[in-house]
């Protein structure tokens, strides 16, 4: 599963793969906001944290995706983390893909939900009963495929987050 969200077919937003640096400032640095970023630690740990650039946390990461934060120790604010005004779309009734983890089973989980609103989206992160989640790129470019079979298509923009399950 891809992560963040994209502007013009690039990151925009904290990316880590395997310690390299793909996408280094929260998706609204530039107007003071940190973003929700899940990341697992060298030592194999899954946390969340809020953050403005990834260099917080390189140092101890292995992977990190950053989204807009659901269930965090922060609470829940879009407008704390620059999702407002002209980038409140970003909570829109389309396609959207979601991040969770939960402690106890020591489990990621990825999920998709269709045609969806975001407090739908929160709703099935507290029926999930997950620790931490977070909202990926829900502009409708949100696809799923299982076993090569397109369930959920999305917009036909060139980036695409995806679940694709074998």
């Amino acid at each position: 599963m891809n992560g963040t969200f994209f502007w013009d077919g690039k990151p925009n937003g904290i990316l880590i793969n395997e310690g390299k640096v793909l996408g280094d400032q929260a998706s609204h640095v530039w107007r003071g906001y940190p973003q929700s970023v899940i990341y697992m630690t060298k030592q194999g740990e899954v946390k969340i944290k809020r953050i403005n650039l990834a260099a917080e946390i390189i140092l101890e990461s292995q992977w990190a995706i950053g989204g807009l934060g659901i269930v965090t120790p922060y609470g829940y604010s879009p407008i704390s983390e620059g999702f407002s005004g002209v980038y409140s779309d970003v909570l829109r009734t389309t396609n959207k893909t979601f991040m969770g983890y939960k402690k106890d089973e020591n489990l990621i989980y990825l999920c998709i939900r269709p045609n969806s609103s975001h407090d739908r989206i929160i709703d099935s992160v507290n029926n999930l009963k997950l620790d931490f989640a977070i909202s990926l790129d829900g502009g409708g470019s949100s696809s799923l495929k299982i076993n090569d079979k397109v369930i959920v298509s999305g917009d036909g923009r060139k980036v695409n987050n995806y679940i694709t399950i074998k």
